[in-house]
């Protein structure tokens, strides 16, 4: 870590480390894959210290799509560049068999990685099924589909063999609900019956999405993490996060609306804009590096920003700007320059875009030689069945002239 953890990364590696079975429900972004990844390379470590680091696998990361589990293995594969004696590897539907297969279908996905050592593969990255097979990693990424075909086809289920399991992660554990739960339940018994170790293993659900961080709302999620695992877990062994709502400033400063839409015009040179207002606005002095900063101290000490707080509930943007008394165009460039204030790593508000889209339920359209009305301008028209005589021009309707 650049920095210092936030504090339910440093209350789960703490919990984890002293062997206990934790649910991390954090929000998305809020680093939970650093509470397990930690502690998982911490006793690693200790045992490579201890000269007990042989082959077989420590901890195997559950996730319920392959996606998410090569999104995950990009970033540890940046940290384990540095930790040579500790091997990892995904063994999913797109993992090859053979080695020579497996190495080309890396090259080709990693050319373009920033680290030109990560272009090629890690002397302690397993790439193919049969390489671990032979020797299977420490680290294990893998899906939930995937272990059910490991632990009942007699060829994979090698990859168990002089297994010490420590950890078992369940990313996403949200999506083991249902059927789908019950399936993953069995599937985690198996599992333990099938690993060996010295002792029991630890299980590490993660969500962005169970419970609100209540005392009853633990208690729930640790009811479900018992059923999903077999395993105890206690409500004060729930790991959430929670927004700080203290206030940023003691007091709060009428700034001019303009000061705001002028710094979020990125035609404008930050340092000319606080400059222009230099003489009627105490502003911070000006620094190329602390950009960030400094717009964090000016909107968290403004009555904007004071009465943003205030509301609460699903509102409009209309409503939004009306409530800061101010245009919807300024409330749009006061939220957006909120999204660039960051101190201490962290931004002043957390900004999620969402798009929502409605399919058309019927569209009918043909290609029509009868209603091209200017072929020199190598267009196409499609005319709705219904009327072909009127028809819509489509601008991604071009085509090249032969």
């Amino acid at each position: 870590l650049s920095r210092p953890p936030f504090l339910h990364q440093q209350k789960a590696i703490e919990k984890i480390v002293a062997g206990k079975n934790v649910v991390v429900s954090t929000g998305t972004g809020s680093g939970k894959t650093n509470c397990f990844v930690i502690p998982v390379i911490n006793e690693l470590l200790r045992e490579k210290a201890r000269g007990q680091l042989n082959d077989g696998v420590r901890a195997i990361f559950i996730y319920p799509m392959n996606a998410l589990a090569n999104d995950q293995i990009k970033g540890l594969r940046e940290i384990l560049m540095a930790y040579r004696d500790i091997r990892f590897g995904v063994y999913n539907g797109g993992t090859e068999n053979k080695e020579t297969d497996a190495i080309k279908l890396y090259e080709a996905m990693y050319a373009g990685e920033k680290y030109p050592e990560l272009r090629k593969p890690l002397g302690n990255e397993e790439l193919s099924r049969d390489e671990m097979k032979l020797r299977p990693p420490h680290i294990l990424f893998t899906n939930y589909a995937m272990l059910e075909h490991m632990l009942f086809r007699p060829g994979d289920d090698t990859i168990f063999s002089n297994s010490n399991f420590k950890f078992v992660v369940l990313d996403e554990a949200h999506v083991y609900a249902g059927a789908t739960g019950m399936e993953t339940a069995f599937l985690m018994g198996r599992l333990k019956g099938r690993i060996t170790g010295d002792g029991k293993p630890q299980f590490i659900p993660t969500s962005a999405t169970l419970g609100d961080g209540s005392d009853k709302s633990n208690e729930r999620v640790a009811e479900f993490a018992e059923r999903l695992t077999g395993c105890d877990f206690r409500a004060d062994d729930i790991i959430t996060a929670y927004r700080d709502n203290t206030r940023k400033a003691l007091a709060t400063r009428k700034f001019p609306v303009r000061l705001f839409t002028d710094l979020a015009n990125e035609e404008n040179f930050f340092e000319d804009v606080l400059n222009g207002y230099r003489d009627s606005v105490d502003t911070p002095p000006y620094s190329h590096d602390k950009e960030s900063e400094i717009l964090y101290d000016i909107i968290s000490s403004s009555d904007l920003y004071s009465k943003m707080r205030s509301l609460g509930g699903l509102i409009t943007l209309a409503q939004f700007a009306a409530e800061l008394e101010i245009s919807m165009r300024e409330a749009v460039a006061f939220v957006s320059l909120c999204a660039k204030a960051i101190k201490n790593g962290k931004p002043l508000v957390d900004i999620r875009y969402h798009y929502f889209l409605r399919a058309w339920t019927v569209v009918a359209w043909r290609l029509t030689t009868t209603t091209v009305c200017r072929w020199s301008e190598r267009t196409i028209f499609l005319s709705n069945t219904g009327n072909p005589r009127k028809c819509s021009r489509l601008p991604f309707a071009r085509i090249a002239a032969k």
